[in-house]
This record gives structure tokens, C-alpha cells and sequence, in this order.
């Protein structure tokens, strides 16, 4: 019995140690210095952390891109910083943040299962809120007779399956509490939402669409909408602070507490 219980035993070892070691990040480990020893960030156990710099971060983990992402915003929340927008690009989750007045951006990404970077300050090169490198439009040389229509030329819009208020779908979305289960009912959905505009971005950037944000209350808070390639034009007819209705799918990847993206918009209505 002692004899099978040691073999038992040592084949379990011999199991935990294959799956340990048959994960074998190709980064180099470095130390974790501050800001980031103090943020308790989620890198104890199966993670090599391989960039440590004052306003850059970046890590490999072992497990996968959903639990990494929750792991991570359960960790900043604690820290104090506030959930903004959020949005999935390819094979990338980006969570913006902020604490105050000072912004962060989380990613999250397939590298050595899975990647993190989080950046902070002048590091967020591609900052939707404020950042040099991506352009805004506040209808500086786009005037024409077209940019003032009133209605989308959109005959194959598909009809909404629901018509609501920016402010009202950021808030069933970013309530404290707010349960994936709750917001089902909007994955694989055609949404039309009707908000003011607080952000314009008509250029792409890497393989973010351009898109509009519409006002709701909060930190960073909106609901985002991005625009393919075939429907950029029609983001001229968007200006800011302006209401507009604009009319996107949502996807089945929901994030509860978070602001709401929506893809393959289209304007539906624009005011002058």
C-alpha cells in the first residue's frame, strides 16, 4: 500500500512539473520596480514579467486573455483607478483607465499565451483621450453641402433591435454591480443609440477603427462606436457636441462595469 501511495504521489509531481514547465515564455525576466510593486498587480504565480520601466509595464502570464483581463482590472479597481472605455481589436482587449486626471491603458493579447502591457503617461502613444499621434476631427476642412444632412444614406440598415439613449445603455453597463447574465440580452444585437458627440476620430489606427464616442456620465465614461472602412465617409456628418443616432452591432463578448463599444456603425441621423 506505502509502495503504490509513493508511486501515486510521484506521478502526480511528475504531471504538475510537465505542465509547468511545458510553458516556456520566450521574454527575459526582469525585476518589478516601482510604480508598479505598489499596484498589486497579478504576477505571482505564472507570469515573467519583462518590462519594467516608470510608465510602461509588460508581462507574459500562462492563462488565457479573459482571465488575465479580469485579474488585472480587479487588481487597478483596488488601486483606485476607474474603468473607462473598453473595446476588443483582433486578437487585442484594450481598458482604458483613469485615477484623477491621470489616464492608463491596459492590453491584453496572444503572446506566450497571453500578453499585458499597461502604459501610463506620456506612454500611451496612442491615447484616444488626448494623444498627439491620433487625430480628431472638429470639422476643420471638411465642410461641404453633404456634411449638414440630417439623415444617413443607409437603405440595408437592418433593423434595430434596440433604440436607446447613449446615457441610458453606459449606465445598465457600468453600474456598480452590473452582472454579465443581465446584459445578454445586447450580445449579437443591432443597437441604435442617440448621444451627443465627445470624441471624433476619423483616422485609422494599426487596426483600430475610426470611431465616435457619445456622452454619458463618469470618468472616461461612453459609448463608443467604430465605423469600417466602406462607412468612414460617413463620419462627416458628424460634428462635435452635436446629437447625432448612430446604429451598431454589439458583439458577444460583454464586460460588465465597463462602457459599451459597438461595431460596423453607421449614422443614422446627424444634426448640424
Amino acid at each position: 500500500m506505502k509502495k503504490f501511495l509513493v508511486i501515486v504521489l510521484g506521478a502526480a509531481l511528475l504531471s504538475i512539473c510537465l505542465s509547468a514547465c511545458s510553458w516556456k515564455p520566450k521574454v527575459t525576466a526582469v525585476p518589478l520596480t516601482a510604480p508598479w510593486t505598489a499596484m498589486n498587480l497579478p504576477v505571482k504565480e505564472n507570469a515573467v514579467v519583462w518590462k519594467s520601466e516608470p510608465n510602461e509595464f509588460r508581462a507574459v502570464h500562462k492563462e488565457d486573455k479573459r482571465a488575465i483581463l479580469k485579474n488585472y482590472t480587479d487588481a487597478l479597481k483596488g488601486q483606485g483607478w476607474q474603468l473607462g472605455d473598453f473595446k476588443e481589436s483582433g486578437d487585442r482587449f484594450e481598458v482604458d483607465m483613469k485615477k484623477g486626471a491621470d489616464p492608463l491603458r491596459l492590453e491584453v493579447y496572444d503572446f506566450d499565451n497571453t500578453g499585458v502591457v499597461i502604459k501610463t503617461g506620456a506612454a500611451i502613444n496612442d491615447n484616444p483621450y488626448g494623444s498627439s499621434n491620433t487625430k480628431t476631427s472638429t470639422d476643420t476642412g471638411n465642410k461641404s453641402a453633404d456634411t449638414t444632412a440630417k439623415t444617413g444614406d443607409n437603405p440595408k440598415v437592418e433593423k434595430a433591435d434596440f433604440t436607446v439613449t447613449s446615457e441610458e445603455l453606459d449606465k445598465e453597463f457600468t453600474k456598480k454591480g452590473a452582472k454579465e447574465a443581465d446584459l445578454q440580452k445586447y450580445a449579437g444585437k443591432n443597437i441604435a443609440v442617440t448621444g451627443r458627440v465627445t470624441m471624433l476620430v476619423t483616422e485609422k489606427k494599426d487596426t483600430t477603427q475610426p470611431w465616435v464616442t457619445l456622452y454619458a456620465p463618469g470618468v472616461l465614461a461612453g459609448v463608443s462606436c467604430y465605423f469600417d472602412d466602406s462607412n468612414v465617409e460617413q463620419m462627416k456628418m458628424l460634428k462635435m457636441d452635436k446629437m447625432v443616432k448612430v446604429q451598431g452591432f454589439k458583439d458577444s463578448f460583454i464586460v460588465p462595469e465597463v462602457s459599451p463599444t459597438l461595431d460596423h456603425c453607421v449614422v443614422l441621423e446627424a444634426g448640424n
